[in-house]
């Protein structure tokens, strides 16, 4: 699970594919969040749904990779590296309480001009063989309620690929390399359009999230706070469309050299 982190071209692009999820949720206004979600789409990214309901904040939203199912879970469950994977969380572990495992973390908020850290305790509910993945509050200071959902599905057209597509390794291959930066961009866009044009199948990540927080934004800002709900479903989702490309890139790697 364990293997070097993102080039800084990489890393790039995973910034602005965050930056983008910020600058779009900054778009929508109250009224016209629910009308916008069906429509809001970038690339592999898209959000299905939004909704408030009695304090809570409900997004949903699913990435489309050329990873394989199995590989998507794996990264999922591996606990201890998602402080590494996704950028607002800090820390990561798992406490095993009475056969039950528990998921303590610190996590970044951001609001306005403030910001700051807080801990939360979550269960872990595991379904391995439809490739579910379930987070239910346990404690937490900054939230009063909160539900993480995950399912992992082989996308429409095949099944999954285990490898990443040739394209996108020579992409990495050249950026590895040095210098090349033009012929890998290049590459990996071709990649990515084939992806999208349904030439290489990987799978489809279904995230719902749910949260009531513990303080009640006041109603002149109620509609930032979806807001920033709606740009943490789409930077999560980045997040880990970043992590499985690079792990895709590190297996065709790793099978050149074999």
């Amino acid at each position: 699970m364990d293997g070097p982190g993102l080039n800084p071209q990489g890393q790039h692009a995973q910034q602005q594919r965050r930056q983008l999820c910020i600058s779009r949720a900054a778009a929508l206004d109250e009224a016209g969040m629910l009308e916008a979600a069906a429509e809001w789409e970038h690339g592999n990214i898209c959000i299905d749904s939004v909704a408030f309901e009695d304090g809570a904040y409900a997004v949903k939203g699913r990435l489309r990779t050329a990873a394989p199912p199995e590989l998507v879970y794996e990264v999922l469950i591996d606990y201890a590296s998602l402080g590494r994977v996704f950028q607002n969380v800090l820390e990561s572990e798992v406490v095993e309480e009475g056969g039950r495992k528990h998921l303590v973390q610190t996590c970044k908020w951001a609001f306005l001009i403030f910001s700051g850290t807080f801990r939360t305790s979550l269960a872990i509910s595991e379904d391995p063989a439809n490739l579910r993945l379930a987070f239910h509050l346990l404690h937490s200071s900054f939230m009063k309620a909160f539900v993480g959902q995950w399912h992992v599905q082989p996308a429409p057209g095949g099944p999954a690929s285990s490898s990443v597509h040739p394209a996108a390794a020579a992409a990495a291959a050249a950026a590895a390399a040095g210098g090349g930066e033009r012929v890998a961009a290049q590459q990996a866009q071709q990649a990515q359009q084939q992806r999208q044009q349904g030439q290489v199948a990987g799978s489809v990540v279904v995230h719902g999230l749910t949260v009531r927080p513990a303080v009640a934004p006041p109603a002149a800002v109620a509609h930032y706070t979806g807001k920033i709900f709606v740009q943490q479903v789409e930077g999560i989702l980045a997040d880990l469309e970043a992590e499985l490309e690079r792990r895709l890139c590190q297996q065709q790697q790793q099978q050149q050299l074999n």
